[in-house]
C-alpha cells in the first residue's frame, strides 16, 4: 500500500472540529476564530489546545505538535500516519480507481472553497 491511496483527501476533507469531537477533545471553548482548551494528553492549562477550525490546524502549545486533521489524531491517539488515516476513513482494501481519485479530489477541492469563502 502507498501512503498516497487517495485516503488522504478523504481525511482532510473532515472538519478539524468534528475529527476532535470523534476523539473526545473536551473542554473546548470558543477565543475569537479559536476553540481553546486543556491538550488531552499533556494536560496543562485551560488553553493549551488550540484549533482553528477555519483553517482545519491543531496546535499544542506545550510540544509544539500541530498540524491538520491526521496529525491531530496521531497528536491524541500516539499514532503512525497510516493508522491515523485507518481511523479517520477506514482502511484501505485496494488502490481505489483513477475515477474515484479524481472525485475525491474535486470534493476536498470544493470543501477548501468553502472554507475558504467562510
Amino acid at each position: 500500500m502507498t501512503r498516497d491511496d487517495g485516503r488522504k483527501l478523504e481525511a482532510k476533507a473532515i472538519p478539524i472540529m468534528d475529527v476532535s469531537a470523534r476523539l473526545g477533545v473536551d473542554g473546548l471553548r470558543r477565543a475569537g476564530g479559536e476553540w481553546v482548551g486543556p491538550c488531552p494528553i499533556c494536560g496543562g492549562r485551560e488553553d493549551r489546545l488550540q484549533i482553528n477550525p477555519g483553517r482545519n490546524v491543531f496546535l499544542c502549545r506545550l510540544n509544539g505538535d500541530g498540524g491538520d486533521q491526521i496529525a491531530l489524531v496521531q497528536h491524541v491517539l500516539g499514532c503512525d500516519f497510516l493508522a491515523a488515516l485507518d481511523y479517520l476513513v477506514g482502511e484501505s482494501v485496494a488502490p481505489p480507481d483513477p475515477a474515484e481519485l479524481a472525485r475525491r479530489k474535486a470534493k476536498a477541492e470544493a470543501d477548501a472553497a468553502r472554507r475558504d469563502a467562510y
